[in-house]
Formats: structure tokens, sequence, C-alpha cells
């Protein structure tokens, strides 16, 4: 049976975010279509995108902690943590079950289970101006499903996504690759009479993408 890559519903967030972003003119910033036709990059768009998709975020990670705090195997549930389960689960996860190295870290795997839940009761935290540093949490997190579960585009589309959370970081190194690539040479044909210097994102005035 091959892999249904549309699953999860990661594939409708992800939809989602490409319909509102596709009225932001999103693409007219840091798109390879820039390079390739030579033509100058917006510098801005609005905010609300941003904010629209931290609040998808808030949604999506505030009722995943909310179904694992109803669960109670995930608190004090006998037996092996409910992390340990999920991990070891031969139809979506890569770890041995029957590995004695992983029942020995039985006490890894349950504080780490505390921990990723209330890392998701408190994504309201991407709605504040520290969005950047729980959004590393989150990329530490991702990552790691991706490399010991079978779950598809899951991972993959999520972190697309944190691209905009990171924007603190990854908006300036950008605009340092830009410049050091002379991408800016291009003739801005509002103003046909010389190149443009792109002003750099935190000089903006709207929320940087």
């Amino acid at each position: 049976m091959g892999l249904d890559l549309r699953d999860r519903g990661v594939d409708r967030l992800v939809r989602t975010v490409l319909l509102f972003v596709a009225f932001t003119n999103a693409h007219r910033c840091y798109a390879l279509g820039n390079l390739l036709r030579r033509r100058p990059r917006l510098t801005t768009t609005p905010g609300w995108a941003t904010d629209v998709l931290h609040l998808l975020l808030v949604l999506v990670y505030s009722a995943a902690g909310l179904v694992k705090v109803h669960s109670s195997p995930w608190w004090t549930g006998p037996g092996a943590p409910m992390l340990y389960r999920i991990l070891t689960d031969p139809m979506a996860a890569h770890l041995d079950p029957s590995s004695s190295l992983w029942r020995s870290l039985w006490p890894v795997f349950r504080v780490s289970g505390w921990i990723t839940v209330c890392w998701e009761l408190s994504s309201v935290m991407f709605l504040t101006r520290y969005a950047h540093w729980w959004g590393m949490i989150g990329i530490f997190m991702h990552v790691g499903i991706a490399i010991t579960m079978k779950l598809g585009m899951f991972s993959y589309g999520m972190l697309s996504l944190y691209f905009v959370v990171m924007a603190p970081f990854v908006s300036p190194l950008l605009d340092r690759i830009e410049r050091r690539l002379g991408w800016w040479d291009a003739p801005d044909p509002r103003n046909p009479s010389g190149p443009t210097e792109a002003p750099s994102t935190a000089e903006a005035g709207k929320h940087p993408v």
C-alpha cells in the first residue's frame, strides 16, 4: 500500500495558509522568480497574514494539548509512558518496542511527554514578541517527529510554516545574502533611472515575511 501524503490535516492547514498569503503579495518577497526575472522584490507585506498564521498555530497546538490533558495516560497512567507507546508503535514509528534500551528510558519519555503537553498548552506565546524563541522548541519537536515517526508530510508541512515564525532570524540572514549576491542590481520598473537598494527588513514598517 502506498503512503498517502495527504493526511493528518496538515495539507488543509498548508492550503489555508497559501490561500490567504496569495492575497498579500508575499510571493513578491523572497522568491526565486525575483532573481530569475531580475524583478525587484517587495520588502514588506500586510501584517495580518503573519498574525493569522500565528493564530492558526495556536489553535493547532492548543487543541492537541487539550486532548492530551484529558487523556490520563499522558500524566499518571500505569505502565509505559504514553510518548513511549507512540514512538514505538509499529504502524507509525521507527523505534523498536522490543529494545531494552528504550524501556530503560521510560522516565525520559514520561518527562518529555509532560514537556510536550505544557509547550502545546502555552502555544499562545506564538502571539507575542517571543514567538520566534518559542518556535525553536517547535522546530526541535517536529524534527524529532520526522526522524522517529512515519507521519507522511505532517512534520515537513508544519516546519514549512516556521519560516514566518522565525522571521526575526531568517529575514536579516536573507537580507545579508541578498546584498552579498547583488540581487538588488536589477532596475526597479517604478524607478528605471537606476538600481534600487533594498531597505533592511528591520527598517520596514510592516511585518517582514
